[in-house]
C-alpha cells in the first residue's frame, strides 16, 4: 500500500489510505479506531473506499477544508464521529452552507442528500 503525507501537516495528525486493517504505520484507517481518531470520513458508503482519519493529536484544529485531500473534495459518502462534539459538513470551503450535522459519538454509513457534496467540515 502506498502512503501519502501532506506538506504542512504532521503525519501524526492525518492519515490517508484505502480501507483495510490498520497496520503499525497507521495507513488504511479502516474501522476508525476511537482511541486513535476523533473523526473519519470515507469515499464510499458503509465506511469503504479511500478514507481520512483526523487523529486526537490534531487537537488544535477544529476546521478542515476537504480540498486539502484533493481526491476527497465533494467525494465523501460516510463518516464516523468519535467525539462528544457535533461536527458539521458544509458544501462550501469556508464553513458555510451547512448540509449535515453529525451528532456526538455517531456514525453515518450514508449521507443521504449530503452525499458527495462536502467541501469543509468542523466542530459546530
Amino acid at each position: 500500500m502506498i502512503g501519502l503525507v501532506l506538506a504542512g501537516v504532521s503525519a501524526s495528525s492525518i492519515v490517508l489510505g484505502a480501507t483495510g486493517p490498520a497496520s503499525a504505520d497507521q495507513w488504511g484507517i479502516g474501522n476508525c479506531d476511537p482511541s486513535v481518531y476523533k473523526f473519519c470520513f470515507y469515499e464510499k458508503s458503509n465506511y469503504s473506499g479511500s478514507s481520512v482519519g483526523i487523529s486526537w493529536g490534531d487537537a488544535a484544529n477544529h476546521y478542515y477544508r476537504v480540498s486539502k485531500w484533493g481526491f476527497m473534495n465533494n467525494n465523501i459518502s460516510s463518516v464516523k464521529n468519535n467525539t462528544n462534539y457535533s461536527w458539521c459538513l458544509y458544501d462550501r470551503g469556508d464553513l458555510k452552507g451547512e448540509i449535515l450535522k453529525v451528532s456526538p459519538f455517531h456514525q453515518l454509513s450514508g449521507l443521504g442528500s449530503a452525499d458527495n457534496k462536502t467541501e469543509s467540515f468542523g466542530i459546530c
